[in-house]
């Protein structure tokens, strides 16, 4: 019965090697660009850029995703929890539970272009690209705040 299970195991581990997901490689935020410990992340195929935000650092890191090197960084509030990206007017939303507001970014420039108060606690988004708006659930008022995106 021993000798079956350590095959079954050596056999589940070839087949795993073989045909599974990979790890490329790590990426370490806190350098020169600072950086949050990663919450959420974001794409934005338009220009291939992923965007990192989390808890501390008050900024989201644009990270080139062919390169994998950190290009940018944008001043954002202190714990980004949740992020979506706008594609029809390049933007990127994020939430920041501390201090109850979205931030918008012109993912052209990356520069913030708006802050936007919503309820209490943001914690998720999710962009509506029928209507061009975001939602952002806010956890501590139980409401959804409505954002037109075109801000």
């Amino acid at each position: 019965m021993r000798q079956i299970r350590l095959v079954a195991c050596s056999v589940l581990l070839v087949l795993s090697l073989t045909s599974g997901q990979v790890l490329e490689k790590t990426i370490l935020l806190p350098d020169t660009f600072c950086g949050p410990l990663p919450e959420c992340l974001a794409y934005d195929s338009l220009s291939n850029i992923v965007y990192v935000g989390g808890l501390y650092g008050s900024r989201v890191i644009a990270i080139d995703g062919t390169t994998d090197q950190k290009v940018a960084w944008v001043p954002v509030g202190e714990r980004v929890v949740a992020m979506c990206l706008n594609a029809q007017n390049h933007k990127l939303y994020c939430a920041d539970f501390g201090d109850s507001c979205v931030t918008v970014v012109d993912c052209n420039a990356n520069r913030v272009t708006a802050t936007v108060s919503v309820g209490r606690g943001p914690m998720a988004l999710c962009y509506n690209p029928y209507e061009n708006k975001v939602y952002c659930a806010n956890w501590s008022n139980a409401s959804v705040t409505v954002i037109d995106g075109t801000v």
